[in-house]
């Protein structure tokens, strides 16, 4: 779903996903047999736009894979040793829904610039284009087996993406927990 991470170092495991502008990595240590996917609905990094969608909410991406680097660490993974592969980062939001923003482009961009950053090899990708993505992710070979949605499926991952936003950024304007109160020393 979108906002989780997943990790494992159980070969049987298949990771699954929906993608529509989203963004999954798959990234995985071929010798520690340790792998994992994000889905991040936002990317980390502010856009000339100023548009809260790809601003203030736009954390998610930068969050998504540390997790993810952090979950493969702990069970023995080695960051030197990461590989990556990712999918997603359609325009179907700009094509379906009426947005102007172009968010499976940035979701893109931010992605290739943060493994490169980070100097994990990308060895497979599919971004971009207006088809959502059924992923999936094998353990036993790190495989990736990517299926293209058309037509209902995709307004339904469309849906499920904005959905996702929407409570993503309610959440942030909500205050947290009891006041504050200001006292002099």
């Amino acid at each position: 779903m979108p906002g989780e991470v997943q990790v494992s170092s159980d070969p049987d495991t298949v990771l699954v996903t929906l993608l529509g502008s989203c963004v999954a990595a798959c990234l995985y240590d071929p010798v520690a047999r340790v792998f994992g996917m994000n889905h991040f609905l936002l990317a980390g990094r502010r856009t000339p736009s100023a548009d809260p969608i790809t601003s203030e909410a736009g954390r998610y991406g930068i969050h998504a894979m540390e997790l993810l680097i952090n979950g493969l660490l702990k069970r023995g993974g080695r960051r030197d040793r990461l590989k990556a592969k990712v999918f997603g980062g359609a325009n179907v939001l700009a094509s379906s829904a009426g947005n102007p923003f172009a968010i499976g482009e940035i979701n893109g961009s931010f992605v290739k610039e943060f493994l490169e950053n980070e100097g994990i090899p990308l060895l497979a990708a599919d971004l971009g284009g207006e088809a959502g993505r059924q992923v999936h992710f094998r353990g036993r070979d790190f495989a990736v087996y990517v299926k293209l949605l058309q037509g209902q499926r995709v307004r339904e991952v469309v849906a499920e993406e904005t959905r996702y936003g929407r409570r993503s950024m309610a959440a942030q304007s909500r205050p947290v927990g009891g006041g504050v109160t200001f006292f002099d020393p």
